[in-house]
């Protein structure tokens, strides 16, 4: 077996080859789409981590100025009434949405692309990341049936209980279901502290 890593950037490559595509850019989108069609015969899998910086609702949790060092604190910006962002978004925030709006859009696309063709898609977030609530996600949903799978991550070697959805147009990840018995410490979610229970 191979895999084929695709990025906008390559930072992130932990010393794996990537092929570099923005799929928000429409050529290089139908370049995936096109390389996806010519050897779906040989694609097993199709894995799928959008970024979920904009969709995170920690980005509404509040930040101690000492720990800002001077910076700015995230705000929020998409709700559960509106996932796909906030009305009053300027600037940066507003930049951001958008960019991760246009990505998701690609997502979206390929998502259904793939499927049509019976190849296994997966796509990955926080449980509680507000990017299952967006159009995007919702016209993936609305076209093609899945499942949807939640697992702690402590149950599968992480340090935290941290909670994340896969979803999947085949039943694959299904035994990946698994919630966190609560009988082990977990590494804090807050700075400067190691473990709790």
């Amino acid at each position: 077996m191979r895999g084929l890593a695709v990025d906008k950037l390559t930072e992130r490559s932990c010393g794996t080859d990537i092929m570099v595509l923005d799929l928000t850019i429409g050529s290089q989108l139908q370049l995936l789409l096109n390389i996806i069609s010519a050897e779906r015969e040989r694609i097993l899998m199709i894995f799928i981590a959008p970024p979920c910086g904009t969709a995170s609702r920690a980005r509404g949790r509040p930040i101690k100025s000492s720990l800002l060092r001077g910076g700015k604190a995230p705000v929020p910006l998409r709700s559960d009434e509106q996932p796909d962002g906030l009305d009053n978004l300027q600037g940066t925030d507003k930049l951001k949405t958008e960019l991760a709006n246009q990505l998701y859009d690609a997502i979206s696309q390929l998502v259904i692309f793939a499927a049509t063709m019976d190849i296994c898609v997966v796509l990955e977030n926080p449980a509680n990341s507000l990017y299952w609530k967006t159009s995007f996600a919702q016209r993936i949903f609305s076209q093609i049936s899945g499942v949807m799978t939640e697992f702690h991550n402590c149950c599968h070697g992480g340090s935290r209980d941290k909670l994340t959805s896969f979803w999947c147009n085949k039943d694959w990840m299904r035994p990946l279901h698994l919630y966190c018995d609560k009988q082990h410490p977990h590494q804090s979610w807050r700075l400067g502290f190691k473990t709790e229970n």
